[in-house]
């Protein structure tokens, strides 16, 4: 059964690492939220190198970042709304949006939400 490395963070903020066996990284998932864990990043240990280096690094940045004001999101909420209920495909809605955030955390949260679309 393959290994897989995890990075999550526990009910109160704090990053948790480690491995767990599993058949596939949606049972790791599953097996981190059952645990109380919201997971960040899950990889396969047979795949190693630049994958596993890019999904790090990615995460790291996530957690440097401040966190979005209620308002932003709730602007964020409201635009995506909209653009979707007028007919906007989902990528060119978060794309428009994108564009037009000036909180630099949101955004590169949007690309990321975009990119994983």
């Amino acid at each position: 059964m393959p290994q897989f490395a995890y990075k999550a963070k526990d009910t109160q903020g704090q990053l948790v690492t480690g491995l767990l066996e599993a058949e596939s990284s949606a049972n790791v998932i599953a097996r981190l939220q059952t645990m109380g864990y919201f997971p960040m990043t899950v990889i396969d240990s047979r795949e190693g190198g630049a994958a596993a280096a890019a999904a790090a690094a990615s995460a790291d940045a996530h957690t440097k970042h401040k966190r979005v004001k209620i308002n932003d999101m709730a602007s964020f909420n409201r635009q995506l709304a909209d653009l979707l209920s007028s007919g906007i495909p989902l990528v060119k809605g978060l794309s428009v949006i994108q564009n037009q955030t000036t909180n630099p955390t949101l955004r590169m949260i949007i690309t990321q939400i975009t990119q994983d679309v």
